[in-house]
């Protein structure tokens, strides 16, 4: 399988503090690599929904969107007065829409619960490429760990 490494941080507000249904917000700041086509700033948001299953166990739905910058991973070239010439690569803004669904395990430390999880997130980048392919469809598998950085 393709690996097009990357990687987040981000922050969790809370609507509610129900102990079952958790409404809540992300941001998030992200970076990824695809090899052959680009590297990616990613700043989004999402808002989403937790339901605690079980012992610990949670599933979760989240949608969003926001400000995605790509850097083309090959050389652009420009046609000028009839010859190309490279471009410099700055890159480019575009926006990302998506949803993600999750799967956590929580884990209660001493006042400080640590959540294990694993999300897939599917989203859309947008303009790619106006002439021929408007839209891209993305998708990113994430393994991590939510802890508290402040005291509760």
């Amino acid at each position: 399988l393709p690996v097009h490494p990357g990687v987040s941080v981000g922050t969790e507000f809370r609507y509610n503090h129900h102990s079952k249904n958790i409404w809540f917000q992300t941001a998030r700041l992200g970076v990824f690599y695809h090899q052959y086509s680009q590297t990616a700033l990613q700043l989004y948001s999402e808002a989403g929904y937790r339901r605690m299953i079980w012992r610990g166990t949670a599933a979760e739905l989240r949608m969003g969107g926001g400000y995605l910058h790509s850097f083309p991973a090959t050389e652009v070239f420009k046609l000028k007065d009839g010859a190309y010439e490279r471009t410099l690569r700055f890159g480019r803004p575009q926006a990302m829409a998506g949803a993600t669904l999750g799967l956590s395990y929580t884990v209660r430390a001493p006042n400080k619960p640590w959540r294990f999880f694993l999300d897939y997130q599917f989203f859309l980048q947008m303009p790619f490429a106006k002439q021929y392919v408007p839209l891209v469809p993305n998708t990113a598998l994430h393994l991590g760990v939510a802890a508290p950085v402040l005291p509760f």
